[in-house]
Parts: structure tokens; C-alpha cells; sequence
């Protein structure tokens, strides 16, 4: 499920070089773990899904439609943080995904554009699903937006091509999922450009871009570890509702 997300001022951002910059190096990266709802412009989540995961998560027949739903951006949280289930939900999920982290301001991108062009590279994430409350309130708002359920990290890979890595997730060390983003319905390239006709893409804006099949439940106790080849892996544990 990709999803656009405004990130906060700290980074995870790796160089060249493969070394962590100081946090204060580029101002310009806005990732997660500062105070987010003071940085936060908006996340939207279209419907972008690799082709055999369309069954598991809704009978979304008709593929070529293109679909944005609102979410919260407090769900935001980064490596080895906790994922804190809610007691609203009796059937929560990982969905394990490829992260676009737009680093040039863009807009209104045409069919000849380079989207790659404005992007400062890539990163892990876990669109952590609600799935009961998915299906009775039929948009994903609110099952995917109760806070911590948007784990990412390790950090921004900026020398990746992401046109045909490996996405994957375990769970307590089992796979899970495991699917190419070459299977991907609308890949990296068109979810950039069709964002961007609508809003303008600015510096530290995150787009998640879709899982594969195989999402499954995840309960309190679990450890779940999602990996993209080329990045690594973001690690978090599972804890029980808070209240």
C-alpha cells in the first residue's frame, strides 16, 4: 500500500561513502523520529499493490485504477522501535515495502521526465495493517494509521536501482513475503510522476510503494524484520496495547 508521507528533521540518510552523515549535514533530509506533526504536510496512501497480493488484502478487480487514501503520520516510528498493537483491532498485519524518499522538490511531471531525477533514494517500511478495520470502514485511514504503525529505516540508501530488488519480511526469523518490485502494478516511476500531478513533491516527502504477497498477522511478542536488497533490514518488536 504506498502511501506519502512528510518525514521529520533528523536523518538516517547514508552517504556515498556508505557512512552516516552528521544529522545536521543536510537540512533538506526531513526524515522521521523528530516531532513529526510539526513537519508533516500530509499522507496520502494510494492502492498500489504487487499482482498476487490483490486477493489477500481486498477484491480490488479493477487494477488500472489508482486509488489515495489519508493516513496518520504519528504512526511514523523508526528501527527497532516498538510496533504498539491497538486493542481496536483483533487482526493486525505487516505488509513490508520499498520507500521513495524524494529529495528535489517536483511537480506536475510529464510522461518524458526523469522521477529519479528527484529522489534522494530509498529505505525499508512497514505499512502496518489493521486489516478488520480495513474492511468495515472500506478505506484505510484508520487501520493504518494508528501510531507506530508506519516502521522505517535503517537508514536512506542512495545508490539503489529500484526497479527489480527483493522485498521481504519475516516474522520470528520465518519469511513471510518475498516478491520483486518488477512484479509491481504501477512501479517507482509512475507512482512519481502520478503524485506529483497532483501535489507538489517536496525534500524528505516519503512514498510507500506496495507489498507482495504473503502479508500476515502479527501479535504481541513477535519480532518482524522487513528487508529490501541493496538497503537492509528494519527491525522492530511487537508489544500489546498500550491501554
Amino acid at each position: 500500500m504506498p502511501k506519502l508521507l512528510g518525514w521529520g528533521a533528523n536523518t538516517l540518510s547514508r552517504s556515498e561513502n556508505g557512512n552516516r552523515p552528521d544529522k545536521h549535514q543536510d537540512k533538506s533530509i526531513r526524515l522521521a523520529l523528530q516531532p513529526l506533526n510539526q513537519v508533516t504536510r500530509r499522507d496520502y496512501s494510494p492502492v498500489n499493490l504487487y499482482g498476487l497480493s490483490l486477493r489477500e488484502v481486498g477484491d480490488y478487480s479493477d487494477a488500472s485504477s489508482l486509488r489515495f487514501e489519508a493516513g496518520n503520520t504519528t504512526a511514523l516510528v523508526g528501527p527497532d522501535d516498538p510496533i504498539v498493537l491497538t486493542r481496536y483491532s483483533k487482526h493486525v498485519e505487516h505488509d513490508s515495502e520499498l520507500a521513495v524518499v524524494i529529495g528535489k522538490t517536483c511537480a506536475h511531471l510529464g510522461d518524458d521526465d526523469d522521477p529519479f531525477a528527484y529522489v534522494l533514494g530509498y529505505t525499508c517500511l512497514n505499512d502496518v495493517s489493521a486489516r478488520d478495520l480495513q474492511k468495515s470502514d472500506v478505506q484505510f485511514a484508520r487501520a493504518k494509521g494508528f501510531d507506530s504503525f508506519c516502521p522505517v529505516g535503517p537508514h536512506i540508501e542512495t545508490q539503489l536501482e529500484p526497479r527489480d530488488v527483493l522485498v521481504e519480511a519475516r516474522v520470528n526469523g520465518q519469511l513471510r513475503q518475498s516478491g520483486r518490485t518488477s512484479l509491481m502494478i504501477y512501479p517507482v516511476a509512475y507512482l512519481i510522476r502520478w503524485i506529483s500531478r497532483m501535489m507538489t513533491l517536496l525534500p524528505g516527502d516519503v512514498i510507500a510503494t506496495g507489498t507482495p504477497a504473503g502479508v500476515g498477522p502479527i501479535a504481541a511478542g513477535d519480532q518482524v524484520d522487513v528487508s529490501v536488497s541493496g538497503i537492509g533490514v528494519l527491525h522492530n518488536p511487537v508489544h500489546p496495547p498500550a491501554n
